[in-house]
């Protein structure tokens, strides 16, 4: 199974992330993390690619669940994405591997990442800020869940902080 989470939202993708992570560790899968945005040197995105490679052709000699963590994939060179394809489209049908790839940035529907998951027929999800009225209900059952009972004045400030990121960038 291949999944893809992006989005500017952050916390509601990261808080996908997580829940797919606890998720994997229940059924006692290995969770492997690869990412692409810090790659630190003798590492190149090569050679960091070429690790990936190895780590999907790798089995070990009992069946094992494993959950492949790919973060910022989208920051590699567009020349890369056709070997990512062909490694992936063998994988696809794996019930035993679980690929999640996960990107802090929508992925542009022209991007060739795009075009490959939706090849690879990927189940997709995009966590674009929420509405006002929406980001309201959002953050009051959320602090709730956790045990908070934030007042109106305290989401208010949150929507309009998260608003100025929209606008600003930062």
């Amino acid at each position: 199974m291949i999944i893809s989470i992006a989005g500017p939202d952050t916390y509601r993708s990261y808080e996908k992330l997580k829940s797919i992570q606890q998720l994997g560790l229940q059924k006692q899968a290995k969770q492997e993390v690869f990412d692409f945005e810090d790659i630190i040197l003798p590492d190149t995105e090569e050679i960091l690619l070429a690790k990936l490679k190895q780590s999907f052709n790798t089995s070990s000699l009992f069946l094992e669940k494993r959950l492949i963590i790919i973060k910022n994939l989208i920051s590699l060179p567009k020349t890369l994405y056709s070997k990512i394809k062909k490694t992936l489209s063998t994988l696809k049908d794996n019930s035993e591997i679980i690929i999640l790839f996960y990107n802090t940035n929508n992925i542009p529907k022209t991007h060739p990442l795009s075009k490959a998951l939706i090849d690879l027929q990927a189940k997709q999800t995009q966590y674009d800020y929420l509405p006002e009225l929406k980001a309201i209900d959002y953050m009051q059952q959320m602090s709730l869940e956790q045990g908070l009972d934030i007042n109106k004045e305290g989401i208010m400030y949150l929507v309009e902080l998260q608003r100025q990121v929209i606008v600003t960038g930062k």
